[in-house]
């Protein structure tokens, strides 16, 4: 009988545990085991806190070490048993866990958004982001999403997929035309007439690339048209 798969070791693990490889590289990095995205601690130190903590035997908590160091770059970890654990499941692993963690960069920065907390919303954006083609500072970005908060009251996320980098979400915006944004998104349709607190509802599809956990890019497709006609503007061709 053949060595079984990383996926059977993890599927394993997890029945005996409880515990997603994810959250063991969370209380590795809790534990002190891992800092900045790296193993630290002795093997012995490890086998130890899984056994005695977790309750691993000695397979087990061997298998959890060596998932902790492929995630930390593979340090460690000899070409043969890198190459079964790709061939075996663990390439899988690491795409729907970058999936996950990607889907969760922008749910937060939403959530963000529909608390009105424009400064935690920009902390979930890389230090320069590309929007729409141009690079901005993160103040820009600060600044820009202080506007967008105060007509953009609530976003609901209808559906939201993630290949690879990228993040795509479907939405429905609710806002409400109170000011004249000094900085004006969405087209300028909310510098066309004065405010009058008229509310409007439409459709948006936003795309964001992520890298280390943080927006570094978005583009958008917005429905500003429909916005505009929801706030009374007269539209022509002319």
């Amino acid at each position: 009988m053949g060595r079984p798969t990383f996926r059977a070791y993890v599927e394993n693990v997890q029945a005996k545990t409880g515990k997603a490889p994810d959250e063991f590289w969370q209380l590795a990095t809790k534990g002190g085991f891992v800092r900045k995205g790296k193993v630290v601690a002795k093997h012995a130190d490890m086998l130890r806190w899984l056994k005695s903590d977790i309750g691993l035997g000695h397979v087990y908590a061997s298998f959890i070490i060596m998932y902790l160091r492929l995630r930390a770059g593979g340090e460690g970890v000899s070409p043969q048993m890198r190459e079964w654990a790709n061939r075996t499941g663990y390439r899988e692993l690491v795409e729907a866990l970058t999936t996950d963690v990607n889907k969760a960069v922008v749910r937060r920065f939403y959530d963000a958004m529909n608390a009105l907390d424009a400064k935690a919303a920009a902390d979930c954006w890389a230090d320069e982001p590309i929007n729409h083609g141009r690079k901005l500072d993160h103040k820009a970005i600060e600044n820009l999403l202080g506007e967008i908060v105060q007509v953009h009251y609530r976003t609901e996320i209808k559906e939201i997929i993630s290949e690879g980098d990228w993040v795509a979400c479907r939405m429905v915006v609710h806002g409400r035309h109170k000011i004249k944004p000094s900085i004006p998104f969405d087209g300028g349709i909310y510098n066309v007439t004065e405010p009058d607190g008229r509310e409007f509802n439409v459709q948006h599809i936003h795309m964001y690339r992520i890298v280390d956990g943080k927006i570094k890019e978005h583009w958008a497709n917005r429905d500003d048209l429909g916005a505009a006609r929801q706030l009374g503007m007269e539209l022509s061709s002319k």
